[in-house]
């Protein structure tokens, strides 16, 4: 038990890290630029540990409607839900950000209800009713976005639109993973194979559709302002570091004590932000990222 509490503490602290340098890429290049890159040189390092055979084991269950929800959700999740995340921690900085993924469960609670037709309890709704009132009350909260201005961080309507989408379209592709499971009962970490295979290429057909960002491309494998580096750090404690680490803490910790313990990001995130950005951890940060942690806990452990 003690050993999947530390695993599942990593696994935030892994999150909380790779927000970091996907922000300061953000930064630099498109999102649109950062989300293919990232996706590839993760897909990448995932197939050479799955080595071929599995990854040709999976093509071969393309005919499974479950194979297609995986990639569907990869898409979903990885190119359009992680995309808008980008942005906002681009618009909202990394603080306010990372309080926004506090909505993912709230997504994912209501898509399950419409789709897998899972009942939610009061205790979900109190539940979403306090993530919402946390989100809400420093993203309106008028000294707090003072501070993030003086930080180079602007608190503006399409930061936080692009929060509320990017948090939307993580939860409803955890839905279609959920789904996906049913169809395809593959191992987890070729699931993950499957959604960033699709995802990598979705990102990639959209960066195409966007042609005038292509230069970009060839801005970062230069490693201008350390661009790629920025992108490789935040592969490796993300998608690869992190993802790890989560199914390994699934497999010995209960799913909602998991869970429960990977809610903690918004709150992990504040003193990295302090220490990257110098952005003071106010007294309204700690209070709003405390309330949603309770409201995704209330929401997890009673779904």
């Amino acid at each position: 038990m003690i050993s999947g509490i530390i695993c599942a503490l990593l696994t935030t602290m892994s999150w909380s890290i790779g927000i970091f340098p996907f922000t300061e890429a953000s930064k630099r290049v498109n999102p649109k630029v950062v989300n293919p890159l990232r996706l590839t040189f993760a897909c990448i390092i995932l197939s050479l540990v799955l080595a071929s055979s599995s990854a040709l084991n999976l093509i071969t269950d393309s005919a499974n409607l479950g194979f297609w929800l995986f990639a569907v959700s990869g898409i979903v999740g990885f190119t359009i839900g992680d995309g808008f995340s980008f942005s906002s921690f681009v618009h909202l900085g990394p603080r306010l950000g990372s309080l926004f993924t506090s909505l993912a469960p709230v997504s994912a609670a209501w898509c399950s209800w419409i789709f897998l037709n899972e009942i939610l309890k009061w205790e979900s709704y109190l539940g979403m009713f306090l993530i919402v009132i946390a989100v809400t009350w420093l993203s309106f909260s008028k000294s707090d976005a003072r501070q993030s201005e003086a930080y180079g961080f602007k608190r503006n309507t399409k930061g936080i639109v692009y929060g509320i989408l990017g948090a939307f379209c993580q939860g409803f592709g955890l839905v279609l993973s959920k789904w996906a499971f049913k169809e395809l009962p593959v191992h987890a970490l070729e699931a993950v194979w499957i959604r960033l295979l699709f995802a990598g290429i979705s990102s990639w057909i959209v960066l195409g559709l966007n042609s005038h960002l292509l230069p970009q491309v060839k801005y970062v494998f230069l490693n201008r302002q350390r661009t790629l580096t920025y992108i490789v750090w935040g592969t490796l404690f993300g998608p690869l570091i992190g993802v790890s680490l989560s199914l390994y803490t699934i497999q010995i910790l209960p799913a909602a004590l998991a869970q429960s313990i990977f809610a903690l990001l918004p709150l992990l995130t504040l003193p990295i932000n302090r220490w990257m950005y110098k952005e003071p951890i106010t007294l309204s940060a700690l209070l709003a990222s405390a309330l949603a942690i309770l409201g995704a806990i209330l929401l997890i452990v009673t779904v």
